[in-house]
């Protein structure tokens, strides 16, 4: 279980860019993306008990990583 101020690293999407954590208490957090060649994003989102939450972040390319 994820605890308030945790920090979860390591997460890999799927092929399709999609990725899922379980057993996420009530609360708000913040999603950060990063790509080895793409701008990371960060998205909020409010967890509600006992409700799933979907998130749609973009990346775009970074000139400066190659």
């Amino acid at each position: 279980r994820l605890g308030e101020g945790a920090k979860v690293s390591g997460k890999v999407s799927d092929a399709d860019g999609r990725f899922a954590f379980a057993d996420v208490p009530p609360g708000t957090y913040e999603l950060t993306i990063w790509h080895e060649r793409l701008k990371g994003a960060v998205q909020r989102v409010t967890v509600a008990a006992g409700q799933s939450v979907d998130a749609a972040l973009t990346v775009t390319p970074d000139p400066d990583r190659r």
